[in-house]
C-alpha cells in the first residue's frame, strides 16, 4: 500500500482494498473509530465500504458516494508475473 497525498481537487478512482475515511459531514457517531475498506472498485461514483476492525462475524456493508469519503491508503496494483 502507498500513502496518498493527492493534489487538492484531484479526482481519485477508488479501488478494492483502498483504506478510506468518511468525511465529517457524513459521519455517524463513532464512524471515526473504525478503519474503512473499499470492497469493490468504484462504479458510477459509488463504492461499498466496510469497517474492517469491527468485532462481528457478519460485517456491515455501506454503499456511499465517493464525494462522502477520502482516500487514506491506496492499494498498489498487482503486476502480473511474466
Amino acid at each position: 500500500m502507498k500513502n496518498v497525498e493527492g493534489a487538492e481537487g484531484a479526482r481519485i478512482m477508488f479501488k478494492a482494498g483502498d483504506i478510506v475515511e468518511i468525511l465529517p459531514p457524513f459521519r455517524d457517531e463513532g464512524d471515526d473509530n473504525f478503519t474503512w475498506q473499499v470492497l469493490a472498485d468504484e462504479d458510477k461514483g459509488r463504492v461499498d465500504i466496510c469497517p474492517v476492525d469491527i468485532p462481528l462475524r457478519i460485517k456491515p456493508i455501506y454503499k456511499v458516494q465517493t464525494s462522502q469519503i477520502r482516500l487514506v491508503l491506496a492499494m498498489e496494483p498487482e503486476i502480473p508475473a511474466c
